[in-house]
């Protein structure tokens, strides 16, 4: 496969990943459930934020820079973290809509789709990468620069993760009542 069909791959699974991410967030997290109405669900809201955190240096590392070397490697560090913490989300979840009749098979299947898109733009993103990126020693910048639509789509990625991590941080704000249900501290009387 020629590298400019790579990275047109990487940028329509980009683009998959992102129009699904964002419709289970505003439509399935924010409107349906109203996730960080609920103290169940704070855990679940705050992994969220984290995953919002982890997949902003994702998108500069991978599509807005020709990553190599330790960067590379930083960012695949980053990858392995927001699978981790992607894991405990699915763990969580059943605990957390538990009151909300569990989550729902439509929303099971964005979440699917939406990791398979994610996944699989970032294993065409590394197979445009030469072997030699992946030495610890080698440069941090590639010398061969990213297509406009890899980079733009990064910067999208970028702002759009950085958002919707301050607007899950955002949400809870003002809200201690739920943060103190959800980890048993009782309120002090005045």
């Amino acid at each position: 496969m020629s590298t400019e069909l790579l990275y047109a791959a990487a940028v329509g699974c980009l683009v998959a990943f992102g129009v699904l991410g964002s419709f289970d967030g505003v439509y399935f997290h924010l409107m349906k459930f109203r996730l960080h109405e609920h103290a169940e669900a704070l855990v679940e809201h705050l992994l969220h934020a984290l995953r919002g955190v982890c997949f902003t240096p994702i998108a500069y590392l991978f599509y807005v820079i020709p990553s190599g070397g330790r960067l590379l490697w930083l960012g695949l560090a980053v990858v392995a973290a927001d699978l981790c913490v992607e894991v405990c989300d699915i763990l969580v979840e059943k605990k957390s809509r538990e009151k909300l009749g569990g989550i729902s098979p439509p929303e099971s299947v964005v979440h699917v789709l939406a990791t398979g898109a994610r996944m699989a733009s970032l294993a065409f993103i590394l197979a445009t990468k030469p072997v030699s990126a992946f030495h610890w020693s080698s440069v941090s910048v590639l010398p061969e620069g990213l297509p406009i639509l890899v980079r733009l789509g990064g910067w999208v990625m970028l702002v759009t993760s950085f958002v919707g991590a301050c607007s899950h941080i955002l949400l809870l704000r003002g809200r201690r009542r739920v943060f103190r249900g959800a980890i048993g501290w009782r309120a002090r009387e005045s």
